[in-house]
């Protein structure tokens, strides 16, 4: 698109190029130039200019070689930059880098992770709801963790026995990091116990344990001292 800019020296080629625009319904601005303060030195500038912004240059051409008006304005003229459409392919181009990107650094940091760390090597599952951490001897998992959210604070912690079990999983219901239960399992997936903490303060309140005879054993600490005692209620 071009922009053209007509400035006028008087007043009467002024109108009279406005209403010739007008006529050919070109779209137009004006800026008068000229200070009715200080007449005199309206002698020394245009009278104003006329701005046009148009992509048909041949009628404003046509116009501008009128007779009446030579001598009377001078034209300059400029391309403008019209916005293209959205580049619908290289936003996409832009995401998919982006992603792979974010993709490789967690993979990288992972590797990093697994070669730094004594014990263990650190597996995500492809949909980042679960972390294992691998025995680096036996190649077991010994802990799992699951975010089902993926907030990274973890609602379940299954811990197992060089892969077997698990032999027990903690749940942090309200993941603000503290287990307010756990059971515990045997190596054959029996239920043998159960560890609660109500107010989340780090102390097990109750605690079930199943004994191998099948009779249970119930202890309590009821002022949150540390100390179990035998509940025989």
């Amino acid at each position: 698109m071009k922009k053209i800019v007509l400035s006028i020296l008087d007043e009467i080629t002024f109108l009279s190029i406005e209403k010739d625009l007008d006529e050919l319904g070109v779209t137009y601005t004006q800026r008068p130039l000229s200070d009715s303060s200080f007449v005199s030195l309206n002698e020394l500038q245009s009278f104003g200019e006329i701005i046009i912004k148009t992509d048909n240059t041949e009628s404003i051409q046509k116009l501008l070689v009128n007779p009446a008006y030579k001598g009377r304005l001078q034209v300059s003229s400029s391309e403008i930059k019209v916005s293209e459409r959205p580049n619908y392919i290289q936003r996409g181009l832009i995401v998919y880098s982006i992603l792979i990107t974010v993709f490789f650094a967690k993979y990288w940091h992972i590797d990093y992770i697994n070669s730094s760390d004594k014990n263990f090597n650190i597996h995500w599952n492809y949909s980042n709801t679960r972390l294992d951490y691998v025995d680096k001897k036996s190649k077991k998992v010994v802990h799992s963790f699951f975010d089902a959210n993926y907030d990274l604070n973890y609602e379940l912690q299954y811990e197992y026995n060089q892969g077997k079990g698990p032999v027990s999983i903690r749940y942090d219901n309200d993941e603000n990091g503290y287990y307010e239960k756990v059971e515990l399992f045997t190596l054959n997936g029996e239920y043998s116990g159960v560890y609660f903490d109500s107010n989340q303060n780090g102390l097990y309140e109750f605690s079930l344990t199943i004994l191998e005879n099948g009779d249970t054993l119930k202890l309590r600490d009821t002022n949150e001292d540390g100390f179990m005692k035998i509940d025989e209620r």
